[in-house]
This record gives C-alpha cells, sequence and structure tokens, in this order.
C-alpha cells in the first residue's frame, strides 16, 4: 500500500511539473517579428524594385512596359490558386495590347508539344489534353488550377510552348553531373551559364534542406559531388526554359516578334539567377541590373536591393504585388 501510494505521489508530482512546463510554455511570448515596411503593408499594390525602398507602381505602367518587351515571366507558387488567377488577368491584359503572343509552360516537357498544339487547335477534350500530357506524371499539381490558363490560350488560338524537360534529364544530370550525361539524351539543350556566386549560395540552402529531411546525398558520394550534381540539374532546368523562350522569340524573326509569356515557379525568377540569368547570357549580356534579396512574412515579400548596375539600354525590370507572392520579370532580348 505505501509503494502504491509513493508510486501515486511520484505520478502525481510528474504531471503536475510537466503542467507547470507546458504553462511556462504557453505563456512564452514568441520572438518579436521586425517591424513591416510601410510599403509592404496595405495589399493589393505593386512595386518596382529599381529603388530603396521599392517605388509604388500601377498595373497600367508595368502592362505598358511589358508589351514593349520581348519576354515577360509570370512566377507562381505552383499549388496557390489565386496565383493562377492573377496570371490570368496578366495574360488577358497583355493579350489586349499585344495579340501576336505566345506563352510557354514550365508544366511541360518538350516530348509533349504535338499535344500542346493539338489542344490550342481544339482538337482534344479537356479529359483527352490531360491524359496525353501525362499531366499527373509530369506535373501532378491539381489540373483545375491551370486549366484557365490553358483555355485562354486556346480560346485565343495563342500557341502554347512546352518549355520543360523530362525528369529523366534532370535526374540523370543530378546523379552523373552534366558532363557525364550522353549527348544524345540531352534533348538538344546545351551548356548552362555557370552560376552566380549568390545563385550558388542560395541553392547551397536548398540542398541543405533538402537534404536533411529526405536524405538525397547517396552514401558512396562525397558532400561536393551530390551538391555539384544538383546544382548542374538546376542549372539544366533554368537553361531549358531559357532556350525555349528565346527561340520562341527568334522564331517571329526580326520585325514581327510575339510577345512571349513564360509561366513558371517564381524560384525560376527571384534574384535574377536562374531563368533570367541564362536568358541574359543567351543574348550577351553579361552583366545583372538588379540583385535583390527576399524575405518571406506573412505572404508577403520584403525586398532589399543589394546593388544597381545598369548595363544596357533594356534593362529587366523586376514588379512585385504586395500580399501576392508573384513576381513579373520583363526582358528585351
Amino acid at each position: 500500500m505505501l509503494k502504491m501510494t509513493l508510486k501515486t505521489f511520484s505520478i502525481a508530482c510528474l504531471v503536475v511539473s510537466a503542467g507547470i512546463a507546458v504553462a511556462a510554455l504557453s505563456t512564452r511570448k514568441p520572438p518579436a517579428e521586425p517591424p513591416t515596411p510601410a510599403y509592404c503593408k496595405e495589399g493589393g499594390n505593386w512595386l518596382s524594385l529599381g529603388t530603396t525602398p521599392p517605388w509604388a507602381t500601377s498595373i497600367q505602367d508595368i502592362v505598358a512596359n511589358a508589351t514593349k518587351q520581348d519576354v515577360v515571366l509570370l512566377g507562381e507558387q505552383h499549388d496557390v490558386e489565386d496565383h493562377h488567377r492573377w496570371q490570368l488577368q496578366m495574360l488577358a491584359a497583355l493579350h489586349a495590347q499585344r495579340p501576336d503572343m505566345v506563352i510557354g509552360f514550365e508544366m511541360f516537357p518538350r516530348r509533349v508539344q504535338p499535344v500542346l498544339d493539338q489542344w490550342v487547335a481544339g482538337s482534344l477534350t479537356t479529359q483527352e489534353f490531360l491524359k496525353q500530357a501525362d499531366w499527373d506524371k509530369v506535373w501532378s499539381f491539381p489540373p483545375h488550377i491551370y486549366m484557365p490558363l490553358f483555355e485562354f490560350a486556346r480560346i485565343n488560338k495563342i500557341p502554347m510552348r512546352a518549355l520543360n524537360v523530362d525528369k529523366s534529364l534532370t535526374r540523370m544530370v543530378a546523379e552523373k553531373g552534366w558532363d557525364n550525361v550522353p549527348e544524345t539524351s540531352r534533348e538538344g539543350i546545351a551548356r548552362a551559364a555557370p552560376a552566380l556566386p549568390a545563385y550558388l549560395e542560395f541553392l547551397r540552402e536548398i540542398y541543405a534542406m533538402h537534404e536533411k529531411t529526405s536524405g538525397a546525398q547517396k552514401k558512396d558520394a562525397s558532400p561536393d559531388a551530390g551538391f555539384k550534381g544538383f546544382v548542374d540539374s538546376q542549372l539544366t532546368w533554368d537553361r531549358a526554359m531559357a532556350e525555349a523562350l528565346s527561340l520562341a522569340v527568334s522564331q517571329g524573326g526580326t520585325k514581327n516578334r510575339p510577345l512571349v509569356v513564360g509561366i513558371m515557379g517564381s524560384g525560376h525568377i527571384r534574384f535574377g539567377h536562374g531563368v533570367q540569368h541564362q536568358l541574359r547570357v543567351l543574348s550577351g549580356y553579361r552583366k545583372s541590373p538588379v540583385c535583390c534579396r527576399w524575405v518571406w512574412r506573412k505572404n508577403v515579400f520584403i525586398f532589399r536591393r543589394v546593388w544597381l548596375r545598369p548595363f544596357s539600354r533594356f534593362p529587366t525590370r523586376l514588379y512585385h504585388r504586395t500580399s501576392r507572392p508573384a513576381l513579373v520579370l520583363c526582358w528585351r532580348m
């Protein structure tokens, strides 16, 4: 009986102690967040990243500038439906000013280009389109959040371009490195321009997180070899989309260039290190006009300009809409 009493008393003390600890944790104040800059407090506004702090601009100014360019990239977070509604809004605004348009999609590998052509021509139903494009295999995000974009292209007879490559290629590059991938397996993609130092730093953080959560590194591979393969894979991805966009522009000739709009994840646009950098090299420019750091907080991107250097009379324009974690990038080739 005494043993039972002591045991019960011990458990009671443990429960009370745990309760005190939980209470202490629940009353502890979370660390204070840095104050939100005044220019990001109101949602629905457009900011230009050409100054510090970013200055407010309007959708009219953005569309007016974008329609004078050769390439416009519209970023997204793939699973956020509002981003795709916003992309549709931008496509409609741009198309009203530049009806000679081509829309490129990260979602599709090159091998399904004939399916995109049939879709725009009106030869496929929605179900046939998604099945023949291998949507569940090549992308897998809910198709209904993308269908308004595809339907907009078909209704207006706007050519759709598959910007991506097969996952098998990027996987092979990640495992073997670009140099060890047979030329016949490269899908016609040229060697990517070397990554900028800031891009390497960014990718190293992503790689470390991926390695920690999924154990991506092989046991027989060195950390440096694994990271190099990861970088090569990302560069191949960026280069493939940049080449497809550049080709779409050049196919219009020097006088009748279409407005080429790229739909892709914001990760390929942010900082100017991904597709933008590869486009810059393809068009002969080696310097980046703007380098920005982004901080994610409460669905708002906060920008800090690191440096600004004019490099041509056709600079890249970066815009951001507050409370909309998407990005518009305009490029003149």
